[in-house]
């Protein structure tokens, strides 16, 4: 999931659509062992037993760090969230910013239609904020010299990275008999070995919740993956604007936070280590690490309180490798 965030936040927004598909020709090979790996470590059943030596606590923990990790990177991306030097992050006093209107419109426009049962409600918010990004920036130039000079509006991300699509379809461009190649050995590799995993479970809060709780979901997910690639001015027209898109990424974060509804709270050697991981991921800006910092208390916490046969010995073995890690590898990248 990592890889997930670098990819969609570092990686593609900045470059061309060409860059973006050479990048991925480099990676597929990658991909492929990582599949072998992991297919191995679940037909060993390795992977199963690191799963259930994880507690319902600390699974249901870790869907709502991840989920306030998405929220998190969501309203960063809309502007709502600043960096600070002196408390890390500020909210943005500039509401009259078109980006942080934009966002609010298609974070409103979503939760509602959610709150009233609407299906597609993120994708009916996502065409709001995508429709009146437009009227935006076509309205605002028009505007008195005092309002469209304004600061706010810019050097806004509407003013300066926000373009109209110059076609609505176009043909997509060649992705290399490489891509395909490896791409669908590493399909093939990896589908079956990440079935149970939690990030799985997680990543797919809102496709069951809206109701795809079969294969035939993935299998239409696919088809229109494949659709989208003959519309990519229009989805590269949405999808470098993040205040449209960030609304969906902080809906489905405020979704999976309702997972702490079910840790065992007053069990204190499962709700601080749940804990742990929630603050953990989003304030390390990191998954694993705020997973560590979780992992390595949990055991701590249930040794020393005298209940350590209520966990078996793989999870004591993987804190005491966490530890390690941290202190001989992490400790030496900076």
């Amino acid at each position: 999931m990592g890889e997930n965030f670098f990819f969609v936040f570092f990686r593609a927004p900045g470059g061309d659509s060409s860059g973006i598909y050479q990048w991925l020709a480099g990676r597929t090979g990658r991909g492929v062992r990582i599949g072998r790996v992991v297919l191995i470590l679940s037909l060993i059943g390795l992977r199963e037993l690191i799963f259930n030596a994880v507690s319902p606590s600390l699974k249901n923990g870790i869907a709502a760090g991840i989920g306030l990790f998405i929220a998190l990177i969501g309203l960063q991306q809309a502007g709502v969230i600043l960096k600070d030097p002196g408390t890390a992050v500020k909210l943005n006093p500039h509401f009259a910013s078109p980006d942080l209107v934009v966002f609010f419109v298609g974070m409103l426009t979503t939760a509602v239609l959610h709150a009233r049962r609407v299906r597609g409600s993120i994708l009916w918010g996502i065409i709001v904020a995508t429709a009146l990004a437009c009227l935006l920036k076509v309205a605002l130039p028009q505007m008195p010299a005092g309002v469209s000079a304004a600061r706010d509006v810019s050097e806004s991300m509407l003013s300066t990275r926000f373009e109209f699509a110059k076609a609505f379809v176009a043909l997509p461009l060649s992705l290399g008999s490489n891509i395909f190649e490896n791409g669908c050995r590493s399909c093939a590799y990896a589908a079956d070995a990440a079935v149970r995993t939690v990030t799985s479970f997680v990543e797919s809060a809102a496709g069951v919740e809206a109701g795809g709780r079969t294969g035939l979901t993935g299998l239409v997910v696919a088809v229109l993956f494949l659709l989208a690639l003959f519309f990519s001015p229009l989805i590269a027209m949405i999808g470098t604007y993040p205040p449209i898109t960030a609304p969906a990424l902080t809906i489905v974060g405020a979704m999976m936070m309702q997972n702490v509804a079910t840790i065992e709270w007053k069990d204190y050697t499962e709700s601080i280590p749940a804990s742990l991981i929630i603050i953990g991921i989003p304030l390390s800006y990191s998954i694993a690490d705020g997973l560590a910092l979780g992992f390595i208390s949990y055991a701590i916490i249930k040794a020393c309180s005298r209940r350590h046969r209520e966990i078996g010995w793989l999870t004591y073995l993987l804190a005491i490798v966490l530890v390690l890690y941290f202190v001989f590898v992490r400790s030496r990248m900076g």
